[in-house]
């Protein structure tokens, strides 16, 4: 009996751990290029400028000067499947 209670309890404990498949990386590293985009009915050329960009950062400058969008985990993961951006993890970016 005790041996069918702790193999229950090993299969609860296991199957309770962490899920090993989410995203590695928090920020990227991206090289400076742009980016066309329809914003209401006018193209436009946003510019991706070279640096770390985090979840939460400002993103993509438009000809007006102002930021096209804030980096979210979709434009993150988006963004390190790009040729233009590498993935940074926290532990890179406190060194």
């Amino acid at each position: 009996m005790r041996i069918r209670l702790l193999f229950f309890i090993a299969i609860y404990f296991l199957s309770c751990t962490e899920n090993d498949e989410t995203d590695p990386f928090f920020c990227v590293d991206c090289d400076q290029h742009d980016y066309y985009q329809i914003v209401g009915e006018n193209p436009v050329i946003l510019n991706l400028e070279q640096g770390i960009y985090c979840i939460g950062d400002s993103i993509f400058l438009m000809p007006d000067g102002h930021y096209y969008t804030i980096v979210d985990e979709d434009l993150i993961s988006t963004m390190f499947n790009s040729m233009h951006c590498s993935s940074l993890e926290i532990n890179e970016l406190t060194q």
